[in-house]
């Protein structure tokens, strides 16, 4: 009331300008507090958190502007289903690099991420497609080979590796934190229990690898062992840089450019042969609920309604893709639409 005494001195009006001053702090001070206190869920998770926290979760997406839809969709499951912090490590090409920041700072300024591009010039006259499917020589394809290069300052790190038709139903965290035992990445292989029950995967290593070729000869495998799908899987990046993965990856798809070492068989070539190749026999299995495939293709159809609401990972394997296809030949298109977003 003396502040709003007209008749106040020059000193008491200094007096009252204070006190005001110091009441309209500890009002922002105490609504600040309440704030911090009581935020939700997904008003405080992971902005501004450094990437070198230890229970971050790093994930690797590639895709580009076509497809980008999907993979937004997949970053939104990721993060409606986790209450881990998320660090999102995207790789694109130069034409879809700024649509692919936009959209993310757009849809997705909560949660940590970056976009890189990936320097086509490293894989220019090593690639060779032998089969009709001319898509699986995109160079985006071919990233996950590098991602040492892409991201040396994960080095250290775990990472999860998604491919952009996947959506997350369970949480991220416990798949990034799977034991992988002595080895470098786990995949998820097509010959699980699982798999076999429910009539679905019968992929094998000779509708990959041509058998006849004295290279693939050489090295002992068994043409009937059981392939694994590599559009998801968990790496510990320590161990696949001391084991060089990467330059054995580079050594099978250089030389299937002057010799017939895969691509011309039933599974077809791309970037997955020279990582069966690399990673037989030694690599830990992902449980059979974290990579739920097939959903793109008629397998897709067979599998049971349970199945699917179980999954804590689906992907939408086959040329049918939930964003492009129509509602006739996708299955399960519903899941992929709850966690579709409207681009930027």
């Amino acid at each position: 009331q003396q502040c709003q005494n007209t008749h106040t001195t020059s000193k008491q009006s200094m007096s009252c300008k204070r006190l005001v001053a110091f009441a309209l702090g500890s009002i922002l001070l105490l609504t600040t507090l309440f704030f911090l206190s009581n935020r939700n869920e997904h008003s405080d998770k992971y902005n501004g958190i450094d990437s070198t926290i230890t229970d971050m979760v790093h994930v690797v997406i590639c895709s580009q502007s076509s497809r980008l839809t999907g993979a937004m969709a997949t970053v939104n499951s990721i993060y409606t289903n986790t209450d881990r912090p998320l660090s999102v490590h995207f790789v694109t090409d130069t034409n879809s690099q700024v649509e692919v920041e936009v959209a993310l700072k757009h849809l997705f300024p909560m949660v940590q991420s970056e976009v890189v591009v990936l320097p086509e010039a490293w894989l220019a006259g090593k690639i060779k497609i032998r089969g009709t499917r001319t898509s699986l020589g995109h160079p985006l394809n071919y990233a996950r080979y590098f991602l040492e290069d892409l991201f040396p300052k994960l080095e250290t790190n775990v990472l999860v590796y998604l491919d952009d038709d996947v959506i997350v139903q369970g949480d991220i965290g416990e798949l990034a934190s799977i034991d992988l035992g002595k080895h470098a990445a786990a995949f998820s292989s097509d010959c699980s229990p699982e798999a076999k029950h429910l009539g679905l995967f019968a992929n094998t290593y000779d509708g990959f690898l041509n058998f006849n070729n004295p290279y693939i000869q050489s090295l002992g495998l068994n043409p009937s062992e059981c392939s694994f799908n590599a559009g998801v899987f968990v790496v510990d990046m320590t161990r696949w840089i001391a084991n060089g993965v990467k330059q054995q990856l580079l050594h099978w798809l250089e030389l299937n450019t002057i010799e017939n070492i895969y691509g011309s068989g039933p599974a077809g070539g791309g970037s997955q042969p020279p990582m069966l190749i690399t990673f037989y026999q030694a690599y830990t299995f992902l449980p059979f609920l974290w990579h739920v495939r097939g959903l793109g293709s008629p397998t897709g159809a067979n599998l049971p309604d349970d199945v699917i609401k179980r999954a804590n990972l689906l992907h939408w394997t086959g040329r049918n893709k939930p964003w492009s296809a129509s509602p006739s030949t996708t299955n399960h298109r519903a899941i992929f639409k709850q966690y579709r977003v409207q681009l930027p």
